[in-house]
């Protein structure tokens, strides 16, 4: 597996610069690094990253303004392909290489999607990935079932989200193709599949709604809402350059979200992911969607469900609840964790905590309080702060009992703050 650096210049094009395997690459400003870059900001060897097959590690050479990856501060941190690495005022995208040959891994489909009746059929054992996750991004352009992909929009733990076109409907559509080290046990395929079809009746507003899933050139994939607008963690980033945002934003979102997590409630589903770029909000209207609630379901105590856990924690370790980083056993209170973690981001622009490296980061979510809002922004009415506190309470039983009990307390704050939430 090939990977680079990709540097995004407003006043030039975009340049890469390949990592080698078995090398470590130097980056800063010196003469002697071999990612050299123009920014005042970042020290003359500011960070190493070594890269070792297929995975690579990123390593703060005790710069002066310190390494960042995806907004947060490190030590040491392996990285996966999409990471964002900030150093000084530069920001840098970890990709992988596409080789020429993976481009022609992916002919546009011509298979049915396969659901769980053709799944039960005689087949080898388990099915077998077409393509590793590298070769994904080469799905641009092609055909996958009757979707016809036309971007890629983002790299999470679990897969790619592609904008496709979806002729039959005529709109556009989230396409999910997941990793196929996810999906290489036939009983895993047919839970996924079985428990998407039993969970597409379940709509709500604040809810990305789902079309459709399947087995396409032995990739699953889940067709969904297409959402124009940001997640918020492009909201969160935004916000160290363009300033705080209003409280009444951040109660928005909170109102929203509740009211998805209580349909989460009902149908007894922990989401476990509950992080800035899990929530989007739409443009148009401001409208604010939680995603990911039906892989939530459909990967509960399931084998698949593992292999995410490594991603998880190095990715979205600072939005996890204490329960979380330990390996006990969750609960909905854990999800109102999560969103209360988010919302001081949004209050805040940062996480609740940050830390020299993963060991200290976890001691801080398990044992340390956070600052106060109103360190960041007076502006914060203390019974909305007094809410997020609660909802950050290191012991499950201290927090809201349920999404409903919080809707509960947002709508008395929204009316004595005379803020309404269509």
């Amino acid at each position: 597996m090939n990977f680079q650096l990709v540097l995004n210049d407003a006043a030039t094009q975009s340049t890469a610069y390949p990592l080698d395997s078995g090398k470590t690459c130097l980056v800063g400003r010196g003469a002697e690094c071999h990612v050299q870059l123009a920014d005042p900001n970042i020290s003359r060897v500011h960070c190493r990253i070594s890269v070792d097959g297929s995975s690579a590690t990123i390593e703060d050479a005790e710069s002066r303004w310190g390494t960042e990856v995806n907004g947060q501060p490190v030590t040491q941190h392996q990285l996966l392909p999409g990471d964002t690495i900030r150093l000084g005022k530069t920001n840098l995208q970890f990709e992988v290489i596409a080789s020429a040959e993976a481009t022609t891994i992916m002919p546009p489909a011509r298979n049915p999607v396969v659901d769980v009746a053709e799944l039960q059929k005689d087949s080898p054992a388990g099915v077998q990935p077409a393509a590793k996750r590298d070769t994904l991004e080469s799905l641009v352009g092609t055909t996958l079932n009757r979707y016809e992909i036309k971007e890629l929009l983002a790299r999470g733990q679990t897969g790619y989200i592609f904008r496709a076109q979806d002729p039959k409907k005529e709109q556009d559509i989230a396409l999910k193709v997941f990793l196929p080290e996810l999906t290489t046990q036939r009983e895993e395929m047919q839970r996924i599949v079985r428990s998407v079809k039993t969970m597409q009746h379940i709509t709500h507003d604040n809810l990305l709604q789902l079309y459709g899933a399947g087995i396409s050139q032995q990739l699953y994939w889940m067709a969904m809402e297409y959402v124009p607008g940001e997640n918020m963690l492009q909201v969160i980033k935004r916000i160290g350059i363009g300033g705080m945002l209003p409280w009444e934003y951040a109660y928005r979102v909170g109102v929203h979200i509740s009211r998805a997590l209580e349909v989460a409630f009902e149908h007894n589903i922990v989401h476990r992911n509950i992080t800035p770029r899990n929530i989007l909000i739409r443009k148009a209207d401001r409208v604010v969607k939680l995603g990911d609630l039906i892989l939530a379901k459909a990967l509960g105590n399931s084998q698949a469900s593992n292999i995410t856990v490594a991603g998880e924690i190095v990715g979205d370790l600072a939005y996890l609840s204490p329960e979380q980083t330990t390996g006990q056993g969750i609960d909905h209170r854990s999800d109102i964790y999560c969103l209360g973690a988010t919302l001081y981001a949004l209050l805040t622009g940062r996480p609740p905590h940050a830390g020299r490296n993963v060991a200290d980061l976890i001691m801080k979510i398990q044992e340390e309080t956070p600052k106060s809002l109103t360190e960041y922004q007076l502006s914060v009415p203390g019974m909305f702060e007094g809410i997020i506190r609660t909802m950050l309470a290191k012991r499950p039983e201290e927090r809201y009992d349920n999404a409903t009990v919080l809707l509960a307390e947002l709508d008395r704050l929204g009316k004595f703050q005379n803020v309404a939430v269509d």
